[in-house]
């Protein structure tokens, strides 16, 4: 039987794949793991994830904490919603090449 974390990290693979929206720029973004609540995610920094300075820009990482989150919200089996609030403070110091994971818990 296929769980319901299984099912979201389907379903965030094939969105991503298929968007011709923002949610494009996560394509290079591959799930890990996602159960209950919690998704882990991880991609290779490239150029189209940079700022002018060569560092991982801070509107990709808010964008990628937002949906990540809230794929990780959808797939807990105890709650019924899609939105949630956060405060966000980014501090950046990634660049090219690098491989990142991204934990949601």
């Amino acid at each position: 039987m296929c769980t319901k974390g299984a099912k979201i990290a389907e379903l965030f693979t094939k969105t991503i794949a298929t968007t011709k929206c923002f949610d494009h720029n996560l394509k290079k973004v591959k799930v890990v793991c996602c159960d209950n609540g919690r998704m882990v995610t991880e991609f290779q920094v490239g150029p189209e994830h940079l700022n002018q300075r060569g560092t991982l820009h801070g509107g990709f990482i808010a964008h990628l904490v937002d949906a990540v989150s809230t794929y990780a919200l959808t797939a807990n089996e105890n709650v019924d919603t899609r939105g949630v609030s956060i405060d966000l403070s980014i501090r950046s110091s990634c660049w090219e090449g690098i491989r990142q994971r991204v934990h949601n818990s």
